[in-house]
């Protein structure tokens, strides 16, 4: 039941040189699959990837080695086409946050779960929201990181910090499947 659009593999296969360890490349270890096609008649070869390339899987770009490069570049470009948009626009405050909130922030946080961004990362996503969303505001958008992410209740301006919602959202899964008779619980047990 596997379609060939939708398919693609990997094979990780390392190699020591000089002083460590690295991954062979498609040319150094050729190979290819094939699965049967959607009629059932003839073969079709699958897509192969290299281990640090990445490609989308439900909103999520993965790579076999970790690497977090492709993600990055997507939230990357949500944010900054997210911040055009409210720099070109004209939106009233609430409509500005409303739409930081419930639309840009949402949309970034959708992976997160799957991913494991740097400090530095996030804080490069973050930074054109930032710079667009409180302009949108009305607020100074030299204004100080630590009132900017601080909370509304203690006179901060509540912009969520993507480094601590990513860090939020991985000990929820970790408590809430952590010991649960879950695929993913199985999965982060194994872990």
């Amino acid at each position: 039941a596997l379609v060939q659009s939708k398919s693609y593999w990997f094979l990780m296969h390392f190699i020591f040189e000089n002083n460590g360890w690295r991954y062979e490349t498609i040319d150094e270890t050729p190979g290819n699959i094939t699965i049967r096609d959607i009629q059932g008649n003839g073969r079709e070869e699958l897509e192969r990837l290299e281990v640090d390339e990445a490609k989308e899987s439900l909103g999520v770009f993965i790579a076999m080695d970790g690497n977090q490069k492709a993600q990055t570049q997507e939230l990357w470009e949500k944010a900054t086409q997210w911040a055009d948009k409210v720099r070109t626009g004209t939106f009233s405050h609430a409509e500005a946050w409303f739409s930081l909130q419930y639309c840009i922030m949402k949309s970034l946080e959708y992976p997160l779960m799957a991913t494991s961004l740097s400090k530095a990362q996030c804080d490069r996503i973050m930074k054109p929201i930032r710079a667009a969303a409180l302009s949108a505001l009305g607020i100074n958008r030299h204004l100080s990181l630590i009132v900017v992410h601080g909370p509304q209740r203690y006179q901060g301006v509540g912009i969520p910090e993507l480094w601590t919602v990513q860090g939020i959202l991985k000990l929820w899964i970790a408590i809430h499947h952590g010991d649960a008779d879950t695929i993913t619980g199985h999965q982060l047990r194994a872990s």
